[in-house]
Parts: C-alpha cells; structure tokens; sequence
C-alpha cells in the first residue's frame, strides 16, 4: 500500500492507520481478530502490515510489549505461517 495511509491522521492529528514490521506483533494482533487493512512491500527489505489504528488497538500493542496478552499458541503459529506466505507471494 501507498505511503498516505501511514500519514493520514483524524482532526485530532492521530493517525487514521498503525503500522508495523514486526511479524511477532501483527502475527498477535491477528490471533486476537484484528484485521489487516493493507501490507506495503513497496521496501524490498522490510514489509509493513498496516491496521486501522484505533485506542484498543493500542491496549492490545502494549499488552503484547509487556508480554500481558495471552494467545493460544496453535492459533499463533497458524496466523504467523498465513502472514509469511502474505509476505512472500506476489
């Protein structure tokens, strides 16, 4: 996806989208449901997994950087092989 969806912000100045790189976190926020908005794989080196931002979004971000939130495993390890066969196909 284009780079305007990582600068697009509210009337508040708060991004409209969160993204992220790291397969570990998007691998979480999709085993708890969140749904993937876009993947940029405009930067062959590194892909960005874009969400619609919002404050849950966030609650559940620190969760997973305080290792607080609980998923299970299979789920996990099912979501995160879905997200690299996203990453790597064309």
């Amino acid at each position: 996806m284009k780079k305007e969806f990582a600068t697009r912000s509210n009337e508040r100045g708060i991004p409209l989208y969160f993204e992220s790189s790291d397969l570990g976190l998007v691998s979480a926020l999709v085993s708890i449901g969140w749904e993937i908005k876009s993947i940029d794989k405009t930067d062959r080196k590194k892909v960005k997994f874009i969400f619609p931002n919002s404050e849950e979004l966030s609650e559940m971000t620190e969760k997973y950087w305080n290792k607080e939130l609980e998923i299970d495993a299979r789920t996990f390890f099912e979501d995160q092989k879905m997200l690299k066969n996203r990453i790597y196909s064309k």
